[in-house]
């Protein structure tokens, strides 16, 4: 008779443990990397849309306090050294209206509106009165449920 203490190596059952702790891990670190990756990508685009701000106000500082008009959207985009916006419209901005489809901000572009502020509540996206020198940045943050964005917004 064989004896089974002599045997040497794993049996199914430690095999089968092994495995399901390994997927376990890995089904962890598959579920936490996009919520990672997103978390990156909208400190990126809040970081860019600060320095779209200081543009701004670089710019208006270099006009005399003078209000931005849509030809100075390349000089903004220049003075910010932005990598995530290619493309930033200006307009000017009436308060209690929400954004056109034309100044709907997306992932790779802003819109800034001139003599408006945000929202206190940042809930509907509808710039209030401010004086001629406010401008209200919008930009767009990864959502986890969707794939349009959540706008956000905002205002020097």
């Amino acid at each position: 008779m064989k004896n089974f203490k002599d045997n040497k190596g794993f049996t199914i059952i430690e095999v089968l443990i092994v495995l399901a702790i390994a997927g376990l891990i890995m089904l962890v670190v598959f579920l936490a990397v996009p919520a990672l990756q997103r978390q990156s990508h909208n400190q990126q685009y809040k970081t860019e849309a600060n320095n779209l701000l200081s543009g701004v106000t670089e710019i208006a500082g270099n006009n005399g306090g003078a209000i931005l008009l849509p030809a100075d959207s390349a000089k903004v985009l220049s003075a910010a050294n932005t990598k995530q916006y290619t493309t930033l419209i200006i307009a000017a901005g009436t308060p209690a209206t929400a954004l056109t489809a034309a100044q709907t901000p997306s992932f790779k572009s802003a819109t800034i509106l001139t003599g408006v502020k945000c929202d206190a509540q940042l809930t509907s996206g509808i710039p209030v009165a401010g004086t001629t020198r406010n401008v209200a940045l919008f930009f767009q943050i990864e959502s986890a449920s969707s794939a349009t964005g959540i706008k956000q917004c905002l205002d020097s």
